[in-house]
């Protein structure tokens, strides 16, 4: 089959059997399968004629493989842009704040770390612990305050 939502799920065995092997040690393989996944995920997002709920899709798993890469600022932009089609769902809220972090600690000192540290500090704040367990929202906020984000004392 050649659907959309078939690439998709073709993609998502690439990024599973690239874990698999790196599990297994074997790195360039899994970076092979991630580079397919990925490949496949450009092609369906280049497509006009996509589906909202399909392109959700390419790009909720552009941003895990991202992640996994430590590529945060492609993880950013996958996590956004999957949001416009989902902006209620807690665990793309929690993954995209965790990429913000991510791109706050590579980027350098100035406006855009601040608009960084500042949106990625909001999605924490407003996500319950099922989406971002305790751990790691403290994890996420010491990051955070490491990069110059520490939050202003709350006044009562």
């Amino acid at each position: 089959p050649s659907t959309a939502r078939f690439r998709v799920l073709e993609a998502e065995l690439h990024f599973a059997e690239a874990e698999r092997l790196r599990a297994a040690g074997d790195e360039v393989a899994a970076l092979l399968e991630e580079h397919a996944s990925i490949r496949g995920l450009e092609v369906l997002d280049a497509l006009p004629a996509l589906s909202s709920r399909t392109r959700m899709s390419v790009h909720r798993l552009a941003g895990w493989i991202h992640t996994k890469r430590r590529d945060w600022p492609k993880a950013e932009v996958g996590f956004r842009r999957a949001r416009e089609f989902d902006p209620e769902s807690p665990v793309l809220a929690g993954a995209h704040a965790q990429a913000l972090v991510g791109c706050a600690e590579e980027e350098r000192a100035g406006v855009e770390r601040v608009r960084l540290i500042t949106e990625a500090r909001a999605l924490l704040e407003e996500l319950d612990e099922v989406a971002v367990p305790e751990e790691m929202r403290a994890d996420l906020m010491r990051r955070l305050a490491l990069v110059g984000g520490a939050p202003e004392p709350k006044s009562d």
